[in-house]
């Protein structure tokens, strides 16, 4: 009975794990901002007309970064996970996949904000404030990740 109640114990704990990935050890392309879908574009360069950003003083655009943004969709959620060690220390994110239950952490330091989905992909920016200033997209580089089974996949 203690073996089969162990054996139980672990394959629920096998499918909860399996549900859970790590961006920074999964496979990913580079690609230049030109090469971006169009609709991933449009937001770099417009992100005021995305909900979350607006101008919230009179002195000049102050843009409110949201940390993810997800275009055409909004099942997922968005969550800065601290450091057990040190309270005030960011260990990671972590981007929920609510209608799949799907968990993807991305530590903290590798992705730059925003943290963009579109369709069944996740865009990361391997260059910091691209929404601030003037938009380089010559030297524009993303990182993109290829999401599982997710509820926007077409």
């Amino acid at each position: 009975m203690k073996i089969i109640t162990s054996l139980i114990f672990l394959l629920i704990l096998n499918s909860c794990v399996r549900n859970n990935y790590n961006i920074s050890e999964s496979n990913s392309e580079y690609i230049l901002y030109n090469n971006l879908p169009i609709e991933v574009q449009e937001f770099l360069n417009n992100p005021l007309k995305e909900e979350g950003y607006k101008k919230y003083s009179s002195e000049g655009l102050q843009i409110g970064v949201k940390s993810l943004v997800c275009l055409q969709c909004n099942d997922f959620d968005f969550e800065v996970v601290y450091s057990s060690f040190v309270k005030s220390w960011v260990d990671h994110y972590k981007i929920t996949d609510n209608k799949n239950g799907y968990t993807y952490k991305i530590d903290y330091g590798f992705a730059n904000k925003p943290i963009i989905i579109f369709k069944n992909k996740l865009y990361i920016s391997l260059k910091r404030n691209v929404l601030f200033g003037s938009l380089d997209t010559e030297n524009l580089v993303f990182s993109c990740y290829k999401l599982k089974k997710t509820s926007i996949n077409k």
